[in-house]
């Protein structure tokens, strides 16, 4: 599965959203109701998934197309 596409799944499922609903201009908590313990559920999911280690202090993702943005290019 694609990065993109394995984070989007994350964030359904931790949304409880279909995946179409999930786009890159999502906003975690404006758009799709998370608060900040769900958007830290989904970083740790994320790392565990692709591999790619999220420092706390670069982990204040506000949308979707943050963070894809910044765990796609880190993928090996």
């Amino acid at each position: 599965m694609r990065t993109v596409e394995q984070i989007r799944t994350i964030v359904a499922e931790r949304s409880r959203r279909p995946v179409s609903d999930i786009e890159p201009y999502s906003r975690f908590k404006d758009d799709l109701g998370l608060n900040s313990l769900d958007v830290i559920e989904i970083v740790i999911d994320v790392q565990r998934q692709t591999g790619v280690a999220i420092p706390e202090k670069e982990s204040g993702f506000e949308s979707v197309g943050e963070l894809v943005d910044y765990v796609v290019p880190r993928v090996r």
